[in-house]
């Protein structure tokens, strides 16, 4: 009997084996096949779409049938100051990257070895898996269309600015200007992007302060430095020429540490800016020339500036003395080549000045009430003098008795100029601001052959007929 049994159990030991070995073989030949579909595995799902058993054609359909709608909705709404202007997601090349997002999720469970792909596929299918949706576009396009957006909306800062009556000032207050911060505005932007965030956006703003404000001017209250010179009015296009150099500089702000240039601010002596014909000095003669006179606002402001103790950086004296100024004190200019230019060697800005009255020309600067008690002394010497000659013509075309003075000989100098500086009531130390050449002028007489003879039997003049001579 109890062989019987023993016979039985194993008999029946032999069937589970055979059973368990079966199931072994069909979760095998299952397992191969699944793994061998060419389909998204289940569980796996896309932006909350399932896209499991779904092959990868299939997928990417599936996500533009339920997300394409959402392009053509959504826009991206820039606000600003109320208003809320648009951008058309098309316009920017905005798309969902579908195909970046199924290769993902069709790889899920296709990565590893075949053990831990199966754990994958099992591990998904019970817990799931989403993945997202990346939102692409062109940040070139989008940086454009802000940028044009800025356009729109931007306004330049205004600078404070001043006007002069006498020695009183009227101040225009300054404004600042606004301007989209396109770098922190794309920056932004970006990242609600990332995450599909298209609700309106506040554009940020950038305020741009103008460079004078009216606080800076309010410290102008002190007249610094003043200089006067005296023309003839009766010479039209020299005093126009003056009045029009005068008119460009009058109301000129200069900042700390600027440099102030004369012909910058007046501008080429030319036709097409106003300037007549008028005498000029070149090479030593009188001769005419477009903007003649204009020299004299520049002798008349450098003298106010040095009352001023500003700084001069550039400036050339004349070849021969000017009768409106001392030697030494003159400051000539020309086009391109001869420039006044001085520092504003202060911690805040100045007021030049300058303007007519009657037969005088005025230059003034106008700045912060110093702390100190400044006077400035200017004064010149003359280290040399050059003597000259006079050169004696015969000339047989002029009347009996008759003589012609055609230049009167000029001496020449060297003059060295100094400015003093007291502060408080101390004197400093001379300043050598220049030292100047005018350089000599010979003189010439054309005379008749009588005149000439009587002066030579006189021992005043030894020549020959038709030959110059000096003056002895």
């Amino acid at each position: 009997m109890k062989a019987v049994q023993t016979t039985t159990t194993v008999q029946w030991s032999k069937v589970g084996a055979g059973i368990a070995g079966l199931f072994t073989v069909f979760v095998l030949l299952a397992g191969l096949y699944i793994l061998n579909l060419d389909i998204i595995y289940s569980g796996v799902s896309i932006e909350g779409i399932d896209v499991s058993g779904k092959t990868r054609q299939q997928a990417v359909e599936l996500l533009e049938t339920h997300m394409e709608p959402l392009l053509e909705r959504e826009k991206l709404e820039m606000t600003y100051n109320g208003d809320t202007l648009d951008i058309e997601l098309e316009n920017i090349g905005g798309s969902f990257d579908y195909m970046e997002a199924v290769r993902e999720a069709y790889e899920t469970g296709r990565t590893e070895n075949l053990p831990e792909r199966i754990r994958e596929i099992l591990r998904v299918r019970k817990e799931g898996k989403d993945i997202p949706l990346r939102f692409r576009y062109d940040v070139l396009a989008l940086r454009a269309f802000i940028e044009g957006i800025g356009r729109l909306i931007a306004t330049s800062p205004v600078n404070a600015s001043m006007t002069r009556t006498g020695d009183s000032f009227d101040i225009i207050p300054g404004r600042a200007g606004v301007g989209v911060d396109c770098d922190l505005a794309v920056k932004q932007i970006d990242l609600d992007l990332a995450d599909k965030n298209f609700k309106p956006k506040t554009l940020p703003i950038i305020i741009k302060e103008p460079e004078i404000k009216t606080e800076m001017l309010e410290q102008i209250d002190s007249k610094w430095g003043q200089f006067y010179t005296v023309f003839n009015t009766q010479a039209k296009e020299r005093s126009s020429n003056l009045k029009i150099a005068a008119d460009s500089i009058e109301g000129r702000l200069v900042k700390p540490g600027e440099v102030f240039s004369f012909n910058g601010v007046t501008g080429l002596r030319i036709e097409e800016n106003g300037y007549q014909e008028a005498p000029v000095i070149f090479e030593g003669e009188l001769v005419p020339g477009i903007g003649g006179g204009v020299c004299q606002v520049s002798s008349t402001l450098y003298n106010a500036v040095l009352n001023s103790n500003l700084e001069i950086v550039e400036r050339h004296n004349h070849t021969i003395p000017s009768a409106y100024i001392t030697m030494g004190r003159d400051a000539t200019v020309t086009d391109r080549y001869l420039d006044l230019r001085f520092r504003n060697n202060s911690d805040s800005y100045i007021y030049i000045a300058s303007w007519i009255e009657g037969n005088r020309i005025y230059a003034a600067v106008y700045g912060k009430k110093r702390e100190e008690d400044i006077k400035v002394n200017i004064r010149t010497e003359i280290i040399q003098q050059i003597e000259t000659t006079t050169d004696i013509v015969v000339d047989p075309s002029l009347m009996p008795g008759e003589s012609i003075v055609e230049k009167e000989e000029r001496k020449g100098y060297r003059i060295k100029a100094y400015r003093q500086v007291i502060k408080d009531g101390v004197p400093e130390t001379d300043e050598v601001l220049s030292v100047d050449f005018y350089r000599p002028e010979k003189g010439l007489i054309r005379m008749a052959p009588d005149v000439y003879h009587a002066s030579t039997e006189t021992g005043v003049l030894e020549v020959e007929d038709g030959q110059s001579s000096q003056d002895l």
